[in-house]
């Protein structure tokens, strides 16, 4: 960032950092939506009955596995999909305790729902943060300043 500021103009980095507030926005959408959709076509009994803790604890992993994948992508390139689908069986297996333990220990539901409710205030900030982000691209594209 400090390059971008000697760089860049105000307006040059205000479009950087908003394009990728917008992209975060979209990102947060999308997983949303799917665990919406999870939460209405499985069996109440897999996620709908601790839906809060459960979906967190698949966004939390999820995000903690892609960035393991991140900082690995070089291996990862030369996989085939013999390599794909055995190295996607420690991730299935972490998603799997996930939910047993959350159904096994409802104490442990608990703190993670009250964790995720404490992140409300927080994740409302962001998303509103987001959504301006999102007026200021379309604003930058409406103006035709794209770079």
């Amino acid at each position: 960032m400090p390059a971008w500021i000697l760089r860049l103009s105000s307006w040059e980095f205000i479009g950087i950092i908003a394009y990728t507030l917008a992209f975060a926005l979209l990102e947060s959408v999308i997983i949303l939506l799917t665990l919406i959709f999870l939460g209405t076509i499985l069996p109440a009994r897999f996620l709908r009955d601790r839906f809060v803790a459960q979906s967190s604890m698949l966004v939390l992993l999820t995000s903690g596995w892609a960035i393991v994948a991140h900082y690995n992508d070089e291996v990862i390139r030369l996989w085939g999909i013999k390599e794909f689908l055995f190295w996607s069986l420690p991730y299935l297996t972490s998603l799997a305790l996930a939910y047993v333990l959350i159904h096994r220990y409802e104490r442990l539901g608990k703190y993670i729902r009250s964790l995720a409710e404490r992140l409300t205030v927080l994740s409302f900030t962001f998303a509103s943060i987001d959504f301006l982000g999102v007026i200021v691209v379309i604003l930058r594209n409406v103006s035709g300043s794209i770079y």
